[in-house]
C-alpha cells in the first residue's frame, strides 16, 4: 500500500519550500520604511542607544504586541533575527494560500503537481515578478497581483505589524480544514498584532459563523468560535479605544484631519488611490468569487468584501475622517492575493485536466525542474536584497549617521530634515520630529503636527529665508543639535556652531 511522506519528510519539505519562498519574496535591509515607525517603541524599550529619551518613543503605542516582539528579539537574540522572523511569516503565508488552493481542487495532488503549484505561487509573489512590474507599469505596480488598494499590502518589503496579515490566509485554511476555533483565534491574533485588521478579522469570523450556523447547522460551534475571537480581541480593542477615543471632541477631529489630509492621504482618501490597478484587483476578486460560487469559500470572500465595500461607500458619501482612518478598504489586502491564488490554481488545474484527457504522462524531470525554478527565484530575491544592502551602504547619510553614533551622549536631541526618516534607528539617538514616524493619540498627533511644521519652516531651500528664531523654539523643546542639508549650509544663526560636515550634511551644536 502506498503511503505519504513521513512527518520528518513533510517538515523537511516545507522547511525547504518556506525558505526558498522567503528568499524569492525578498526583504529590504534593516531598518527601512515603516520599520522607522513600528520598531521605535520596541527598540527604545530594549535599551537601544538613547531612544528611551525620544519624544515619539514615549507617546502611546498603537501596536504594543509588535513592540514587545521587537524589544524581545533585539534584547535577547539580536537584530539579525528579524530577517528570520519575517522569513517564517513568509513561509506561513505561502502555506495558507497553498492550502486554500488545494482545498478547492477536486482530488489529491501528486507530488509533481504540488511542486508545480508551489512554483507558480512563488513566482506570482516573487521579487522576480515585482521588479519588472514596478518598472514597466506604475509606482506601486510591483504589487499588482498581491497588494490591496491604497498602497496597502499583505506582506511587503519589511517586517512590520501589517505583515502579520499573511496569517489571515492561514486562518481561512484552518477553517476549510475543519478547525473553526483555531481559525477564529488566528484571525483575532492578527488583529491583536495590528488593530487595523479588526474590521477584516471581524468580517472573516462573521463569515465562519455564518457558514457554521446556516450551512453546517452547527450553531453552538458558531457561537463558540465567535466568542473565542471576541475574547481574543477585547484587550487590544480596549487599548485602541483608549488611544483613539470614542468621542467627537474638537481635538480628535483636528487630529483626524491632520492624519487624513496631511500625513496619509495616499492611504485615507479614495480619490488619491483610485486608478487602473484598483479596477484590475476588483476584477481578480470578482473572478475568484465566480470560480468558488458553489463552495464555502464564497461567503469567506464575500462577507469581508461586502463589509469593506459598504463602509467605503459610506466614507466617500459622508467624507468622514474617522471612518477613513478605519481603512475599510483594507480588506483588499487579503482579498486580492487570495483571489490571485484561486484563479492561478484553477487555471493550472484546467491545464492538468487537458493533459489527463489526452493521457499524456508527466515527464520524469518535472520535479527536478520545479526545484530548479524555486532555487532560481530564490537567488533572484537574494540578489535583490544584496543590491539594496549595497545601495543602503552608499547612501549620503551613512557618514552622518556614523558621526552621530561616534559622538552619542545622553541628553542629545537632533533637529533633522523632515525626510531623514532613518535617523533614529540608524543612530540610536532621539530626533525632534520627522515626517515618517507619527503618533496616533489625538493630542500627540497635534503636537507632532506643530513640530513638523516648525521643522518644515526651518528647512528652506534659500538660507536667506530661514528664521533663526525657530532654533530658539527648538532649543526650548530640548533640541541640542541640528542637521543641515546643503541648501541650508549657508545660514548664519548665532546659535549654530559647526561640529562636523561633508558634501551632503553638516552637523551643528546649538548654544550661545
Amino acid at each position: 500500500m502506498k503511503t505519504g511522506p513521513s512527518a520528518p519528510g513533510r517538515i523537511g519539505f516545507w522547511t525547504a519550500i518556506g525558505a526558498l519562498f522567503a528568499l524569492a519574496y525578498s526583504q529590504a535591509p534593516l531598518y527601512t520604511s515603516n520599520q522607522n515607525q513600528y520598531f521605535l517603541h520596541g527598540m527604545a524599550a530594549a535599551g537601544y542607544g538613547h531612544l528611551a529619551a525620544d519624544w515619539l518613543a514615549n507617546t502611546l503605542d498603537p501596536t504594543p504586541v509588535f513592540s514587545w516582539l521587537v524589544a524581545g528579539t533585539f534584547a535577547w537574540v539580536g537584530p539579525w533575527f528579524f530577517y528570520i522572523e519575517y522569513g517564517l511569516l513568509h513561509a506561513l503565508t505561502l502555506w495558507g494560500l497553498y492550502a486554500i488552493a488545494v482545498w478547492l481542487l477536486p482530488e489529491e495532488l501528486p507530488r509533481e503537481r504540488r511542486l508545480a503549484l508551489l512554483v507558480i505561487l512563488t513566482l506570482l509573489f516573487s521579487e522576480a515578478v515585482r521588479f519588472p512590474l514596478s518598472h514597466f507599469t506604475w509606482a506601486d505596480g510591483g504589487y499588482l497581483l498581491e497588494g490591496g488598494v491604497a498602497g496597502q499590502r499583505l506582506l511587503g518589503p519589511v517586517l512590520e505589524p501589517s505583515a502579520f496579515g499573511g496569517l489571515l490566509g492561514v486562518s481561512i485554511a484552518l477553517f476549510l480544514r475543519g478547525r473553526p476555533h483555531a481559525a477564529a483565534l488566528m484571525a483575532a491574533g492578527v488583529a491583536t498584532v495590528h488593530p487595523t485588521y479588526l474590521l477584516t478579522s471581524g468580517g472573516l469570523v462573521g463569515a465562519y459563523a455564518g457558514v457554521l450556523a446556516f450551512s453546517d447547522h452547527r450553531r453552538v460551534t458558531a457561537l463558540a468560535s465567535g466568542g473565542l475571537a471576541l475574547a481574543g480581541v477585547v484587550p487590544i480593542l480596549i487599548h485602541t479605544l483608549a488611544i483613539f477615543g470614542v468621542g467627537g471632541s474638537q481635538v480628535s477631529a483636528d487630529a483626524a484631519r491632520v492624519l487624513v489630509d496631511f500625513r496619509i492621504p495616499h492611504h485615507a482618501i479614495p480619490a488619491q488611490w483610485l486608478d487602473l490597478s484598483v479596477a484590475i484587483k476588483l476584477g481578480l476578486v470578482i473572478g475568484a468569487m465566480f470560480v468558488v460560487r458553489r463552495t464555502r469559500v464564497l461567503p469567506i470572500l464575500a462577507v469581508p468584501a461586502a463589509l469593506g465595500l459598504v463602509l467605503s461607500l459610506v466614507q466617500v458619501a459622508r467624507g468622514s475622517d474617522r471612518l477613513a482612518l478605519l481603512f475599510p478598504w483594507r480588506v483588499s489586502v487579503l482579498l486580492a492575493p487570495v483571489s490571485t491564488v484561486i484563479l492561478a490554481s484553477q487555471a493550472m488545474a484546467w491545464g492538468w485536466r487537458q493533459l489527463d484527457r489526452r493521457k499524456r504522462q508527466v515527464p520524469s524531470w518535472t520535479s527536478r525542474a520545479a526545484w530548479a525554478a524555486m532555487i532560481i527565484l530564490a537567488l533572484a530575491g537574494a540578489a535583490s536584497f544584496a543590491l539594496h544592502l549595497q545601495r543602503q551602504s552608499r547612501d549620503p547619510e551613512t557618514a552622518l549617521f556614523a558621526q552621530v553614533r561616534r559622538s552619542a551622549a545622553p541628553g542629545q536631541v537632533f533637529l533633522i530634515p523632515p525626510g531623514l526618516q532613518d535617523f533614529r534607528l540608524a543612530t540610536g539617538e532621539p530626533a525632534f520630529v520627522d515626517f515618517k514616524a507619527i503618533p496616533y493619540a489625538p493630542g500627540e498627533v497635534l503636537t507632532w503636527y506643530d513640530r513638523i511644521r516648525l521643522s518644515q519652516y526651518f528647512y528652506r531651500d534659500n538660507p536667506a529665508d530661514i528664521d533663526c528664531n525657530l532654533l530658539e523654539r527648538a532649543a526650548a523643546a530640548g533640541v541640542t543639535h541640528v542637521v543641515l542639508e546643503p541648501a541650508q549650509q549657508g545660514v548664519t544663526c548665532e546659535i549654530l556652531h559647526k561640529v562636523w560636515g561633508d558634501d551632503s550634511f553638516e552637523l551643528d551644536r546649538l548654544g550661545p
